[in-house]
């Protein structure tokens, strides 16, 4: 598999969804830059992958 291939991504229109979902608006560029700003510091990425790879390794185990 290639290195660099995206796994995952957050798309401003994510942003957008969930903006209309809790508000019943479009979000503000201010929101918009926020969230593009901050987001990557909110999300374990660490964590979620060593949860994943401790998952798989015990499934694999109980085969």
């Amino acid at each position: 598999m290639k290195r660099n291939k995206i796994i995952y991504s957050i798309a401003i229109e994510d942003i957008y969804e969930i903006t209309q979902e809790l508000f019943n608006r479009e979000p503000t560029k201010e929101e918009l830059k926020f969230v593009e700003n901050k987001i990557g510091d909110r999300i374990a990425w660490h964590d979620v992958i060593e949860s994943l790879l401790n998952e798989l390794e015990y499934v694999l185990k109980k085969e």
